[in-house]
């Protein structure tokens, strides 16, 4: 594996959502936030790692509470960085009751991860949490002797992007190529399309990158390690679209396919620092695509 350490910080502030600093030898970026509640141990955690350096951006993979929950406490520590990610996250952003909802779902991480409250609260600005550039496929953008390349993911969400640092090697993937469970099993994460994540999926592959950090993952993982990695990742996203077809084929309606499902995985994905309002909120969403995409008929009636 490659040395990443002097220039790769994983700096996540607390459990359900991940987040990296790049230490460029000009600027200096983080790659999503991670929730709200755990902020202030984000904000030591930067702190440590710049020794002193401003945080120049903040790169969001997508709209999700559990990849830009921060955002608003970092605007607040840093003013003077810039949020950056997808045209279409950027629209969402602007809207307050998308702003709202972020919230709400922050409150409900903090209520599962943090019962006791052992993290110092911290305050949190609305406003804030914006997109100040939106960035479109192939835009790129200079870290002094780091290119972050940014690529349109879709499938996960509309709006979610990956960042790929080209000197490095490395792809931070978008979440529509699915997630890594601590139990090394693969879990689809398509919301919006599956087609669209199959096609994120293929994309990332032709990007060709050795190295990729998985959303929600802790740790950078290799191609040399990991050769049938987007095989597998196909493979996992049509076994759970097969399966919400076969539900749905024997006499199930959306809701009871999603109960199913949530009943099924969701005790492992709470496991692996997911809520489960969040998890069923997007089972919701995923079970109401695969039915609309592949089965119009039923879907019209």
């Amino acid at each position: 594996m490659k040395d990443f350490d002097k220039v790769i910080k994983r700096v996540t502030g607390g459990k359900g959502g991940e987040s990296f600093l790049i230490l460029g030898s000009k600027k200096t970026a983080v790659i999503d936030t991670g929730a709200a509640y755990c902020a202030s141990v984000l904000i030591e955690n930067l702190e440590r790692e710049l020794s002193g350096r401003p945080l120049d951006y903040i790169f969001i993979t997508h709209s999700h509470f559990d990849h830009v929950g921060a955002v608003a406490n970092l605007k607040e520590r840093w003013p003077e960085s810039k949020v950056l990610g997808g045209t279409h996250a950027a629209n969402i952003l602007s809207r307050p009751n998308a702003r709202k909802l972020i919230r709400k779902l922050s409150e409900g991480a903090k209520q599962l991860f943090d019962p006791e409250g052992k993290f110092p609260p911290v305050s949190y600005n609305d406003d804030l949490l914006v997109c100040d550039v939106p960035l479109k496929e192939g835009d790129s953008v200079s870290l002094g002797d780091i290119t972050v390349r940014v690529y349109d993911a879709p499938g996960h969400t509309r709006c979610s992007v990956m960042f790929h640092l080209e000197e490095l090697d490395i792809n931070f993937m978008s979440e529509s190529v699915g997630v890594v469970l601590k139990s090394g099993d693969r879990f689809p994460s398509f919301v919006t399309s599956y087609d669209d994540a199959i096609d994120t999926i293929e994309k990332c592959r032709r990007i060709n990158a050795r190295y990729f950090v998985v959303p929600h993952s802790t740790y950078i993982m290799s191609l040399d390690e990991m050769p049938d990695f987007f095989d597998t990742m196909i493979k996992v996203a049509g076994n759970l679209k097969d399966k919400i077809l076969r539900y749905h084929d024997s006499g199930m309606d959306n809701d009871a396919i999603v109960g199913a499902i949530v009943k099924e995985m969701g005790p492992i994905l709470l496991k692996n620092n997911q809520t489960e309002e969040a998890f069923a909120l997007n089972m919701t969403n995923t079970v109401k695509v695969v039915v609309r995409d592949f089965r119009p008929d039923a879907e019209a009636k």
